[in-house]
């Protein structure tokens, strides 16, 4: 069950002041769990950077959601992009995306939460990620990416042919009933300002067909 609060305002849980959030969701996805989801749309001429992802994370925080997505209408940085990946629980939308959205489908982890479990409640997954080629009257070759708020193992729904997958660790493969692959890599991503190495879990999805064949990273997410 979705309760979705549009122009939503409520006092944050740190800072004591009055928040503003364009769209407040709170999602009753089982029994005897609760999660909130909060919507910020930023119409600007520039792209979103690294600071506006951070603010929104502190947002998050203060609102107490545990998903948070940040709509933008002129695109965002590859450093921005990154520190969303890295933090799991916010996702980077365009725009044109937003239809497309299915904040209900929220489901109970298939990967490492659900071995460690043993039946009692794991992480969930909001499949918040839509990937593939739409058209107005009729989708086309759909998968939808989510990321588990527990164990953080990456999730796949393909569509079109109803598999849900789970890829548990470093390096994981996993194949759709549509013969859809995907991969988990450790993938390093250059040093920070000490020398240190820097490394993340990508999640590549590969497309077998004409020409031949393609890899497209399309998540990722930090070392556990």
């Amino acid at each position: 069950m979705l309760t979705v609060v549009p122009n939503a305002h409520l006092v944050g849980a740190i800072t004591g002041i009055k928040r503003q959030v364009d769209v407040l969701i709170d999602a009753r996805v089982a029994e005897d769990v609760s999660r909130r989801v909060i919507v910020d749309a930023k119409f600007r001429r520039r792209k979103i950077d690294v600071t506006d992802v951070e603010a929104f994370e502190g947002m998050m925080k203060d609102c107490r959601a545990q998903r948070g997505l940040l709509i933008c209408s002129n695109g965002f940085t590859e450093a921005a992009l990154r520190r969303a990946q890295e933090a799991i629980t916010i996702r980077l939308l365009p725009a044109e995306s937003v239809e497309h959205l299915d904040l209900s489908s929220w489901e109970p982890c298939l990967g490492t939460c659900a071995v460690k479990a043993r039946g009692k409640s794991g992480g969930w997954v909001l499949y918040d990620q839509p990937l593939g080629f739409f058209t107005r009257d009729s989708p086309l070759s759909i998968q939808v990416v989510g990321k588990c708020d527990g164990c953080s193992d990456f999730h796949v729904w393909c569509w079109d042919c109803g598999t849900h997958l789970a890829l548990c660790g470093e390096e994981a493969k996993a194949q759709c009933s549509c013969a859809r692959f995907w991969l988990t890599s450790r993938e390093s991503e250059g040093r920070d300002e000490r020398g240190n190495q820097l490394e993340s879990i990508a999640l590549t999805r590969v497309n077998v067909g004409p020409p031949g064949i393609g890899y497209n990273t399309v998540d990722r997410r930090p070392l556990n």
